[in-house]
């Protein structure tokens, strides 16, 4: 008897920890079901969302695209200005790379982050100079011709059209040696100064940095400050991505990049690691080529950061965002 209510009593408990052992996979099958719907409709959030940003994104691009041909078409009515009475020629240098920049770590610094818009994209920390038929940037990637230009004034205004990358300019002249660019997407205006014919970027005015102990240390340590670089752009880790985007809407942008363009070249050196003084000049000569390719303002901002320019990086940055909301998936 005694034996038979033993084995009542294994019988029962081996049926109970079997039932249990039932409950419990399916308490965990129904937890990665619930798991799996969850990240079905996170992921068709997320798609709705990308979708809704594209759209707006290529819907700004229109607008800009039909505002910027409402402008030429206005432009090219006005007559064209002879040499003899053009202002603009000669050699010239943003007024903002010819003052000291405030130190990294001050509020001025970030003000003046937003305040240099595409100043320094457009013109970057070189020599332009306009001729009478051409202009050109003397830059850390050399004197690069970058091709005709013609010039058709109004009043204090003078428009440049160059044959090819930006498609327009405008100047307004202040006095014989300062004009301020009209059209840069800026908080304060892209102001420009004259300097002598015989300036090239190695002789251009330029004053010092101010030196921080991060960029003390950094230097000391062989490598870029990174000291309060965005954490979008590497933070205080100064190694490149080794990887692709993953989202779909990165892979597509990298993918569209055209292969022995300046801006896969510049992308190249970006990526393969700790290349940036090189692949700077590289992606400066793309933005004059291609000024309104968003990946290209993107990589340059990135660059910018990692070599400690944060003032250059914030104005890439917004140049980037501008044109393309979305086109940091690069990144990611």
């Amino acid at each position: 008897m005694r034996k038979a209510l033993m084995l009542l009593c294994v019988s029962l408990a081996a049926t109970a920890a079997g039932h249990a052992l039932a409950q419990s996979n399916y308490d965990l099958e129904q937890a990665r079901l619930r798991l799996e719907r969850e990240q079905r409709d996170q992921d068709a959030r997320d798609t709705e969302f990308n979708r809704k940003r594209a759209e707006e994104s290529q819907a700004a691009l229109r607008a800009n695209r039909k505002a910027v041909e409402e402008l030429l078409a206005t432009v090219r009515t006005l007559p064209v200005l002879p040499a003899a009475r053009n202002p603009l020629i000669g050699k010239w240098v943003t007024e903002a790379s010819r003052q000291p920049q405030p130190k990294a770590d001050s509020a001025a610094a970030l003000f003046s982050m937003l305040q240099s818009g595409g100043c320094k994209v457009m013109f970057s920390d070189g020599v332009a100079r306009f001729g009478a038929t051409d202009w050109s940037m003397d830059d850390a990637d050399g004197d690069d011709n970058l091709g005709p230009v013609t010039y058709r004034g109004k009043g204090d205004l003078v428009f440049v059209l160059p044959a090819k990358g930006m498609e327009i300019m405008a100047f307004k002249v202040e006095g014989p040696d300062r004009i301020v660019e009209q059209l840069s997407p800026n908080m304060q205006p892209c102001i420009l100064t004259r300097v002598p014919q015989t300036t090239t970027y190695a002789t251009r005015p330029r004053p010092p940095r101010a030196a921080t102990a991060q960029t003390a240390a950094a230097a000391a340590a062989g490598r870029p400050d990174l000291s309060g670089v965005p954490r979008a752009f590497g933070g205080t880790a100064a190694g490149p991505a080794k990887q692709g985007p993953k989202s779909a809407r990165g892979q597509a942008l990298m993918a569209s990049i055209p292969p022995g363009s300046l801006l896969a070249k510049g992308v190249a050196l970006h990526q393969s690691g700790f290349e940036y003084q090189e692949a700077l000049p590289v992606l400066q000569a793309a933005a004059r080529q291609t000024p309104n390719d968003a990946r290209v303002h993107a990589f340059l901002a990135d660059t910018y950061f990692r070599l400690g320019m944060r003032t250059e990086g914030a104005a890439a940055d917004a140049r980037a965002r501008q044109l393309d909301p979305t086109v940091f998936e690069v990144f990611n």
